[in-house]
């Protein structure tokens, strides 16, 4: 089974899944809070994984999905991974547009 490290290491394990294919990686776990998108378009119908510190700050590391139907993306649903280390990694169906 994928872990969320496996996830932050190698982003393109995402590619043709969704959120209900990882969340179980995320419920239950006290280093990461789940949330939906709060901006944008397509406010609410997106998801937000975030890793928060036992004192509950958020560590920056993030591993979001969006719908889609954007104009700057494009209209596949599209995943965002940030590590801060490692930067932000946007993947995508065939018609996203980086």
């Amino acid at each position: 089974m994928t872990s969320i490290d496996d996830i932050l290491a190698n982003p393109q394990i995402l590619k043709g899944k969704i959120p209900n294919d990882i969340i179980s990686l995320f419920q239950d776990n006290p280093n990461w809070a789940i949330d939906t998108t709060k901006k944008g378009r397509n406010k609410g119908k997106g998801v937000v994984f975030r890793e928060v510190t036992s004192e509950g700050n958020f560590t920056g590391r993030i591993i979001q999905w969006h719908p889609g139907d954007s104009t700057y993306h494009g209209p596949d649903p599209y995943w965002k991974v940030s590590t801060g280390e490692g930067g932000t990694v946007r993947i995508g169906g065939e018609n996203f547009k980086e």
